[in-house]
C-alpha cells in the first residue's frame, strides 16, 4: 500500500507525519522558509494552528471509503472493510465488564495501518480551500496565508476558514477551539498595531467562535515568535539546560567519577 501511494504521489506534499524520509524538522523548516519568504516581501503572514479532538479515534469507517478515489479498490478495499467491520469493544472496571458495543469510528491503536488510514482520511482537506497553504504532521495542522494589509488578511482568512470548518464537520472531525489558535508573523520594519479577530463560523448551529491570538506559539516542539527571531525558544532551552546543569552540579560529589565526561572547550 505504501509503495502504491508513494509511486502514484497520492498524499499531499506537505504531509510530514508517518512518512519515510520526513520528520518534524522538515515540517518546521518548510513553514519557516515560507513565512520568511513572505516577510522578505513585506507581507503579514497569518498562521492558524488547529487542534483536533481525538482525531485518530474519530475516523469514520464509512467516510474512509474515500480511499477508493485514490485507486485503493477491489480486493484491497474489501480487505479494509473486512478489517474494520464487526469490531467491538468493552470496558472493564474492578472486574465488572460493560456490554460490548460496535465500533464505527477509529481503528486499533496498535495497528500499523491506523496512521496510514488517517493520512488518507485527511488528504483531501487541501481541496476545502484555495487561498491557504497548509502543513500537516498527522493531525497537527498549520494553515498559512500572507497579505500586504491586515484588513484584507483578516477578511479572507475568516472566509476561507469557514470552508475548512465545513470540511471538518462533513468528515466527522471535531475542532478543539480552546487549543486552536492563530498568530501573526510581522515583517521587522512593520508594526502590528492591533490584533485582528479570527472567527470560526458554524452554519449548522448558527454560531461562531473566536480563536485565541498568541504572542508566540509552540508548534512541533519549536516556539515561533512574530519576527522569527526564535528568542522565546532559545530562552526556553536555556532555562531547561540551566536546571539540568544545576542538578548535575549538585550530584557531582555523590557519583563516581566514571559517570562524568571531561570536555575541552576550544
Amino acid at each position: 500500500m505504501i509503495s502504491f501511494i508513494e509511486t502514484h504521489d497520492i498524499l499531499y506534499k506537505a504531509q510530514y507525519g508517518f512518512r519515510k524520509s520526513r520528520s518534524t524538522q522538515h515540517a518546521i523548516l518548510d513553514i519557516v522558509n515560507s513565512v520568511q519568504s513572505d516577510m522578505d516581501k513585506g507581507l503579514f503572514s497569518c498562521g492558524i494552528f488547529i487542534d483536533l479532538k481525538k482525531a485518530f479515534d474519530t475516523v469514520n469507517h464509512d467516510i474512509l471509503s474515500k480511499q477508493q478515489h485514490y485507486g485503493l479498490r477491489s480486493i484491497i478495499s474489501e480487505w479494509f472493510a473486512s478489517y474494520l467491520s464487526n469490531c467491538r469493544q468493552t470496558i472493564e472496571i474492578s472486574g465488572t465488564a460493560s456490554e460490548q458495543q460496535s465500533i464505527d469510528c477509529g481503528g486499533p491503536q496498535v495497528s500499523v495501518l491506523s496512521p496510514l488510514q488517517f493520512l488518507i482520511y485527511m488528504n483531501d482537506i487541501q481541496f476545502s480551500f484555495t487561498k491557504f497553504s497548509y502543513f500537516l504532521f498527522a493531525d497537527d495542522t498549520n494553515i498559512l496565508y500572507a497579505d500586504k494589509h491586515l484588513r484584507s488578511l483578516k477578511s479572507l482568512v475568516n472566509s476561507e476558514l469557514a470552508k475548512v470548518y465545513e470540511w471538518l464537520t462533513a468528515n466527522g472531525l471535531a475542532l478543539n477551539i480552546k487549543k486552536s489558535n492563530y498568530f501573526i508573523f510581522c515583517p521587522r520594519r512593520k508594526v502590528l498595531i492591533y490584533k485582528r479577530k479570527i472567527l470560526l463560523h458554524d452554519k449548522a448551529k448558527q454560531s461562531q467562535s473566536s480563536l485565541e491570538c498568541k504572542d508566540y506559539v509552540k508548534y512541533l516542539g519549536i516556539l515561533l515568535d512574530k519576527n522569527l527571531t526564535f528568542k522565546n525558544h532559545i530562552d526556553h532551552i536555556t532555562i531547561k539546560i540551566s536546571k539540568t546543569a544545576g542538578m548535575i552540579s549538585k550530584l557531582r560529589d555523590f557519583l563516581p567519577k566514571k559517570y562524568f565526561y571531561k570536555f575541552t572547550i576550544v
